[in-house]
């Protein structure tokens, strides 16, 4: 009796001690204030779930993601109304809406859309990819689709499916990697995928029939699954840090910013932004889905490509922020898919010219109304930006 009674005494601030950690700890959030607001904290949008992934948002503000087991896409509304709106969804994974408000989904046979009128086309069928399916993905202005397909422990490929069909491998990996999340920033033709297994996520260089070359290791983050990113290029990956799930928020040169750091989940597997100016991030963890209102926008992601400008002929390539040297300086013209049209060389001026690009009338009237990228290079740097020509 005394023994147990010695034991009681010694185990009851440790109780305490323990209760007291467990019910102290919140979701936190350690984020510069032009990204989140000082006074904004995560809500919780579901609970209940069994491994939340995917989510998406439509041009009416309805989020969408999945649940994987049992296989399930969930449909909520700006109100907060749940529903189930897939049931059963072949093990769906990513999803996407388009510039059409469709939404696209990563399956296990493949890669399908969901038309306007319910109906469901077939993009690719899986069988074709020798591996568990699509896993997650982001779509490209010219309707293509940039995906990953991995096996555990095994190997993992990223695809891209042109808008006519045709699906190419562009990355192959073995071993401990298990490619995951995927995001593409077009006018700057960089791509960025999350190495789930190897805790890193590396940039690439796209080129023009959307092959990439590696720039190098991004930034390392545990177990990075899905990301977003934002108006300002920066990567929201929903990962691991210090053993605490979350998302953590990196800028353009693999500076860590800050995190959210979620409670009481396993694991983060996801994250996108949506709402109003698309200034909600949704956040994806194994059981339940939560929400935070950020100060910064997110990038579409519904592969349309914001214009710089929408102009005449007088004066095309006018608003593209940055200080462009005209000495020893060029641009070059392309169709979108491709084909190269025009170029020009500026030799005579050293001037620098803040916001605009001037381009000579004898490539404006070569050019008919509609999207072109407009290729502006000088001896140090190379940059690309999608223009419209309109009337």
């Amino acid at each position: 009796m005394q023994n147990f009674i010695a034991f009681h005494r010694m185990i009851i601030p440790v109780l305490i001690i323990l209760v007291g950690v467990i019910s102290g700890f919140a979701h936190t959030v350690t984020l510069p204030e032009n990204l989140v607001s000082g006074n904004e904290t995560v809500q919780t949008v579901k609970t209940d779930i069994n491994f939340g992934e995917g989510p998406a948002v439509d041009s009416s503000g309805n989020l969408y993601f999945t649940d994987r087991d049992p296989s399930r896409i969930w449909k909520i509304t700006p109100d907060g109304n749940a529903v189930v709106y897939r049931n059963p969804a072949n093990n769906a994974n990513g999803l996407i809406f388009d510039s059409e408000n469709r939404l696209i989904v990563c399956e296990k046979n493949g890669l399908t859309r969901v038309e306007s009128d319910s109906s469901i086309t077939q993009l690719l069928k899986a069988d074709t990819l020798g591996s568990e399916g699509p896993n997650d993905l982001y779509l490209t202005s010219n309707g293509g689709i940039f995906f990953t397909s991995s096996v555990w422990n095994s190997s993992g490929r990223l695809f891209y499916l042109s808008s006519d069909g045709n699906v190419k491998t562009i990355l192959s990996f073995l071993g401990m990697n298990y490619p995951n999340g995927v995001a593409y920033i077009e006018e700057k033709q960089l791509l960025y995928l999350c190495l789930t297994q190897s805790n890193r996520v590396l940039k690439y260089q796209v080129n023009d029939d959307m092959s990439v070359w590696e720039i190098g290791k991004f930034c390392d983050v545990g177990s990075p699954d899905g990301l977003a990113v934002d108006n300002d290029c920066n990567l929201w990956i929903a990962g691991t840090d210090g053993g605490q799930p979350g998302v953590i928020v990196f800028d353009t040169s693999g500076n860590k910013l800050g995190k959210i750091a979620i409670s009481g989940q396993i694991s983060v597997q996801n994250c996108a932004f949506g709402g109003p100016g698309r200034k909600i991030l949704y956040i994806t963890g194994k059981t339940a889905v939560y929400s935070i209102k950020t100060v910064i926008g997110g990038r579409s992601t519904t592969g349309n490509t914001t214009s710089i400008k929408k102009t005449g002929k007088n004066d095309l390539a006018a608003g593209y922020n940055h200080v462009f040297k005209k000495s020893n300086s060029y641009i070059k013209i392309w169709s979108l898919d491709g084909r190269y049209i025009a170029n020009y060389k500026y030799q005579n001026s050293n001037t620098e010219t803040d916001n605009t690009i001037s381009v000579p009338d004898i490539i404006k009237n070569r050019l008919s109304y509609g999207a072109y990228y407009l290729d502006y290079t000088t001896k140090n740097s190379k940059q690309r930006k999608l223009f419209i020509m309109s009337k």
